[in-house]
């Protein structure tokens, strides 16, 4: 029967889906055979297969030529949705910001104790930036996007003492959290139809980005916008 299924035994439905979004995950950002897959989940050979199927059928996911599995226009669709209004609000700000700074711009909002970055741009008059994808997904307690986020929170016990700064100061920096020679520049933002603040990070490579005039750009960008947080004075 091959490895031990890692998964708890709830009922047939719920353990099916349970099982379904775990193929998902595990496609995301690679490709993967039948056997990587029974191997990587813990699943035997003909659970995955159908799982596959119906996955497939519903476009969830494709078969090259390779025989291996890749994640397929449907998730694509899905995504597109998730936060859609967000995005679009935010996507020509983040457009505007970057290409005054010459580095990438990137939208986070708080999801349970992450961060996850929904939409980034890349800035256009320059050929050597930081990349900074959507779907990015971090710890809120590390790198600037999140110690902004957090920021825009009550106070916490045993909070960094990055959070209180930011908090002081009305936004966040990071050096090398999340990829070494990055900073990041982040400033708390509100967020249409969400109760939870979100940020907008500036990211770009260590001696190219100059914090001092990042800082006065994301604060006029925000301010402009309508979005800078209502519980940082030092930003609107």
């Amino acid at each position: 029967m091959g490895a031990a299924s890692r998964f708890v035994q709830v009922s047939g439905g719920a353990q099916t889906l349970d099982r379904g979004l775990a193929v998902l995950d595990a496609l995301a950002g690679q490709a993967a055979s039948i056997a990587e897959l029974s191997a990587q989940l813990g699943l035997h050979r003909s659970i995955v297969t159908r799982l596959l199927t119906t996955l497939e059928r519903r476009h969830y996911v494709a078969r090259g030529a390779d025989n291996r599995y890749r994640l397929a226009g449907a998730v694509l669709s899905l995504a597109r949705a998730v936060e859609d209004p967000v995005r679009s609000t935010f996507r020509p700000l983040l457009g505007e910001l970057a290409d005054t700074v010459g580095a990438t711009a990137a939208l986070t909002i708080m999801e349970g104790t992450d961060a996850l970055c929904v939409e980034a741009v890349e800035p256009s008059g320059s050929h050597l930036h930081i990349a900074y994808r959507p779907g990015l997904r971090h710890p809120l307690d590390a790198a600037a996007s999140g110690l902004a986020i957090l920021s825009a929170l009550a106070p916490a016990p045993g909070e960094r003492p990055d959070v209180a700064r930011a908090r002081a100061q009305g936004y966040a920096v990071s050096t090398g959290e999340l990829q070494a020679g990055a900073v990041g520049v982040a400033a708390p933002v509100s967020l249409p139809g969400r109760s939870d603040p979100g940020s907008v990070a500036v990211v770009g490579l260590a001696g190219s980005l100059d914090v001092g005039e990042v800082v006065p750009a994301l604060r006029a960008t925000l301010t402009r916008a309508g979005v800078a947080h209502r519980r940082q004075p030092s930003v609107v």
